[in-house]
């Protein structure tokens, strides 16, 4: 049915979209020594989720059309002219940039860097290639009409919370900070 293969590919979504909010804090906890909300209300990334997803329907998975080396190599060339588009058109409409990897030795514009873009199109690789069928068909496995109708409004406030987020980043030029947590150091001495 129709319905429960897109109540699979939304929950994906989801997933996928909840992993990038922690990769991301992960990524900014080893660079910067803390973490944040990533400039949305709820820990969700939904340009994750929507970037995967879409992969999945021009490239299917690796060795499905494209050798993995082949695949990996797309996905970074994707990545890449993704994020200086991405980048410039949010710079625009936001009126700061959104991200900025000009302190990294690789970077390609302040927008991309060889090291990250290798970093997304390994991970997206891998994804693909181990993760993506069996849960997909877990999900098909799960579906029902309680469940599809959860999933679809989920799918809706992440949407909403998006663009929301987006709109106040734009009318107050400025990134949202909801909430920041930096882990305290240990502070007692050893004598």
């Amino acid at each position: 049915m129709a319905i429960t293969r897109l109540y699979a590919l939304c929950m994906l979504m989801i997933l996928i979209s909840l992993l990038g909010f922690i990769t991301e804090n992960i990524w900014l906890l080893i660079r910067k020594g803390y973490m944040d909300n990533r400039n949305m209300h709820l820990p969700f990334l939904l340009g994750y989720g929507m970037v995967v997803c879409s992969s999945y329907f021009i490239l299917g998975i690796p060795g499905e059309f494209f050798p993995t080396s082949v695949y990996m190599s797309i996905v970074f060339s994707c990545v890449c002219l993704g994020e200086i588009i991405f980048g410039y058109v949010t710079q625009w409409y936001l009126g700061f940039s959104y991200w900025d990897y000009s302190s990294i030795p690789t970077h390609i514009t302040k927008y991309t860097s060889v090291f990250t873009s290798m970093c997304f199109s390994i991970i997206i690789t891998l994804f693909m290639g181990i993760c993506w069928e069996p849960l997909y068909d877990f999900f098909l496995d799960k579906a029902s009409t309680f469940r599809v109708f959860r999933c679809f409004a989920v799918v809706t406030i992440l949407f909403i919370d998006m663009n929301y987020s987006m709109y106040l980043m734009h009318k107050s030029k400025a990134p949202l900070s909801i909430w920041q947590f930096e882990p305290k150091k240990d502070q007692r001495s050893w004598q």
